[in-house]
């Protein structure tokens, strides 16, 4: 490579007159294509193809928003042009949910049914809406690797006990508080 071409890469690149290391030419980068620094917090690393790559995590993030978004727009796209298919699709989607936590829709309609649609903890009515709200059924389960179904909760008993990490011992001692401030008022 001709002497001039070499400087004027070395004043263009963003290296700031270093030279390039040659194993790949992302490697060296300071910046994402976006624009954002590659730092510590924003950086993640990616294994595709066998190789790994630094992702920015704004970028990341930002697309993973709009996908998200797109994806939700045709849902609700479906469900106005052909409910049937858009049932099957939220059914197949439910299993997928399901599955993850240690659950099949088997097990989920066979608890539904034993606890006659209602919360194991409060016995709150619940929903199977698709819409989050407190009373939505969710599926419990305890958190171990596999996770181990329990029962079907109301969105504010689930959220309470993995607050107060699933340790029966935190939650009699949040029922001992309670119960002491509700006597003293």
């Amino acid at each position: 490579m001709r002497e001039y071409k070499r400087n004027w890469a070395r004043e263009h690149n963003g290296l700031k007159g270093r030279l390039k290391n040659n194993k790949n030419q992302n490697t060296d980068k300071t910046h994402c294509i976006r624009g954002h620094e590659f730092t510590e917090e924003n950086t993640v690393l990616k294994i595709q193809h066998g190789k790994i790559h630094r992702v920015c995590k704004v970028c990341r993030n930002a697309d993973a928003r709009v996908a998200q978004r797109k994806a939700e727009a045709e849902y609700r796209a479906l469900l106005k042009t052909d409910p049937e298919r858009w049932a099957a699709k939220r059914r197949s989607r439910r299993a997928e949910q399901l599955k993850r936590i240690g659950w099949t829709l088997e097990m989920f309609d066979k608890a539904w049914e034993k606890q006659c649609g209602r919360c194991a903890i409060c016995k709150r009515v619940l929903n199977l809406d698709v819409k989050h709200n407190g009373a939505k059924a969710h599926a419990d389960h305890e958190h171990v690797l596999p996770p181990k179904p329990r029962e079907i909760l109301c969105g504010t008993c689930n959220v309470g006990i993995g607050n107060l990490q699933d340790s029966p011992d935190i939650l009699r001692a949040a029922a001992t508080y309670i119960e002491k401030h509700r006597m003293e008022g």
